[in-house]
């Protein structure tokens, strides 16, 4: 794998979420209140719901379509989310949101079926 800037961090406001591409990957980029920066697919393990259409308050994900959420600390499911959100290893350096990726993650929609 290998570490690769994504976009800078005030591209992200503090409790916002915003997608950003990379190489032809797209990504949500949340960003907790307290600055913790979660980085996943921009879709829903359970449907291919776009998670950016959903809400986020600063410390809660929440998909609009069946209400699943998690928790932008750790990506923990929360309420009565059913699988987990896969989750890039990310970090922050100086003023740039960083992944470590050599391809794009993806949920198997049809194993769930």
């Amino acid at each position: 794998m290998a570490w690769k800037t994504i976009c800078r961090l005030d591209a992200v406001d503090p409790a916002s979420m915003n997608t950003v591409t990379h190489d032809g990957v797209e990504f949500l980029v949340l960003r907790g209140e307290n600055d913790k920066v979660l980085v996943v697919p921009p879709f829903c393990p359970h449907m291919h719901t776009r998670l950016c259409d959903g809400f986020f308050d600063g410390a809660t994900l929440t998909c609009s379509q069946h209400l699943w959420q998690w928790s932008v600390d750790d990506g923990s499911m929360q309420g009565i989310a059913e699988a987990p959100l896969a989750i890039y290893p990310s970090r922050i350096e100086g003023d740039e949101v960083r992944v470590d990726f050599d391809s794009e993650l993806r949920y198997d929609y049809e194993a769930q079926s």
